[in-house]
């Protein structure tokens, strides 16, 4: 019967309209509204699988999606405490697998089983962005990929499941010989900080060439020699306080030696890799998942056990292709149908890519994929001279870098271009990216008072904004809320001005809602 459901839909249950159905396609797979041109495109001849099909190719999809594995992966475009230096391998890699289609098991074996220096190998990012805490990286990889929270057993046994502090350690301890620091790089950096301070004559350590060399230590490395140990506070009977671990898969399959690559296959050959992975791109679609929490599924405890094992066998049977199972959910007829996803607010992301849609126009990616061939160092052979050139030659890479056009103050970027969450993404309950699921879609008054004064409010109505090119009624309806008016709503609305009309109709629930 679920299966039957997920083809057919809910025959109690009427289709949406083609432009509500555009709306809902365009918001789930391109991050953003539709423009007007490609709504008027549409309208005049609908086809629906064609759209997901173009969608799921294009460049918009690989921005959206993007912020959807950031979340997930919680990447930031900063590198904690090392200054300018950004985590822009990592990013473009991801979004590279995204554009490639590469499938989710590849990606994640490739995360998992990464090595070197992140510069030159961007998979490291998953490790470099916990750097020094790789039992937080531990308990993450378990809570996203197996959908399996250890997090409690980290201190203690859990006492609202049957997961040990052992069960934690034993797992953890496939990870005991990964570092996310070069050894070499303290010795390297002083040898560079002497060399320099000789060539300019100065006890001035220069700050931003040592946070240069820093950045060339992140990444992904081997100590052999690394052994696990419990803690020193361990207080249970199966064994001492600081005896070391040897490593134990936690359920299925038993495997009792390896390093990280071991663990890594052995997490995409569980069923729970694609249980963990189909109930979150179900949830990415409907808005609502089968079972929660997200981080921690146990399938008997789904909303409905049939449909979500059918959804894992299926993703499975795809060969984890995503945008092949994205275009299954889409096409599906419960996508199509009124009540078969879950009425909820535009994510913050949503939200600010459909707004500076609307003002200037679908945004450029920003280009930065130069960037690894200024910062990437030989640090073996490399000299204070060769540093200083080579900060110089970084200062200039940046100072030419793109800058995004603007509308009034409003930079029209995507917002899996923007470096730092603007105060409308925060507002809008954008996750800060230091914990998984952390984002929130739930209203404020901060919200409403960005959207009746802020800067992006005011850009739409700005002389350069794309909708006062020709701010007819019809056009303001058709590139917002992605339909024509109705005759109640022109008559209402005729005696205001179009900037009036603007600001009325981002306010509305129908604009911040997907429906």
């Amino acid at each position: 019967m679920a299966a039957v459901l997920l083809f057919t839909g809910n025959a109690h249950s009427e289709q949406v309209s083609d432009e509500v159905l555009l709306r809902r396609t365009y918001l789930t797979l391109a991050g953003r509204v539709p423009t007007l041109e490609e709504t008027k495109n549409y309208l005049q001849s609908p086809d629906h699988d064609k759209l997901v099909v173009n969608l799921l190719k294009s460049e918009d999809y690989v921005q959206s999606f993007y912020n959807y594995y950031a979340d997930l992966f919680r990447i930031k475009a900063n590198i904690d405490g090392v200054g300018f230096l950004k985590f822009y391998p990592y990013i473009d890699w991801v979004k590279n697998n995204i554009r490639e289609n590469k499938p989710y098991d590849q990606m994640v074996r490739e995360m998992l089983t990464a090595e070197g220096k992140m510069i030159e190998n961007p998979a490291a990012g998953y490790y470099a962005r916990d750097n020094g805490m790789p039992l937080d990286n531990f308990s993450y990889t378990m809570q996203v990929f197996l959908g399996k929270d250890l997090s409690c057993a980290q201190c203690h046994d859990d006492p609202f499941s049957h997961w040990t502090q052992m069960d934690f350690y034993q797992s953890a301890a496939f990870f005991a010989q990964n570092t996310t620091r070069d050894p070499s790089i303290t010795q390297i950096s002083r040898k560079i900080d002497e060399e320099i301070k000789q060539i300019r004559e100065t006890d001035r350590v220069d700050n931003a060439i040592r946070q240069l060399l820093r950045g060339n230590g992140y990444g992904s490395f081997k100590n052999q020699n690394a052994v696990l140990k419990l803690p020193h506070d361990y207080r249970y009977d199966d064994a001492e306080p600081n005896s070391p671990v040897n490593p134990y898969t936690p359920f299925g399959d038993v495997i009792k030696s390896g390093d990280s690559a071991v663990f890594a296959e052995w997490i995409v050959k569980q069923h729970d890799f694609s249980v963990a992975a189909s109930n979150r791109l179900w949830a990415f679609v409907t808005g609502d998942p089968l079972i929660t929490p997200l981080a921690n599924v146990d399938i008997a405890a789904s909303k409905n056990e049939e449909l979500s094992r059918k959804l894992a066998n299926k993703f499975k049977e795809l060969n984890y292709d995503v945008r092949l199972f994205l275009h299954f959910l889409v096409t599906s007829n419960v996508f199509k149908q009124e009540n078969g996803i879950k009425t909820r607010r535009l994510t913050a992301e949503q939200a600010w890519d459909s707004l500076v849609t609307i003002a200037g126009g679908v945004p450029m990616p920003i280009d930065r994929s130069g960037y690894s061939d200024f910062v990437n160092l030989d640090l073996a052979s490399l000299t204070g001279q060769g540093a200083i050139d080579a900060m110089e030659e970084y200062r200039d890479f940046t100072r030419k870098l793109p800058r995004p056009k603007q509308i009034g103050s409003l930079p029209i970027v995507r917002a899996s271009d923007l470096e730092r969450r603007t105060d409308f993404l925060k507002k809008f309950g954008a996750s800060e990216r230091e914990l998984i699921d952390s984002s929130s879609v739930n209203g404020s008054s901060g919200q409403v008072l960005l959207l009746i004064n802020g800067e992006i409010t005011n850009s739409l109505s700005h002389k350069d904004s794309i909708l006062m090119k020709d701010p007819s009624i019809e056009n303001i309806f058709l590139s917002t809320l992605t339909r024509l008016p109705t005759l109640q709503e022109k008559s209402a609305l005729r005696q205001l001005s179009a900037a009036d009309i603007v600001w009325a109709v981002i306010n509305s629930n129908e604009f911040l809602f997907i429906q």
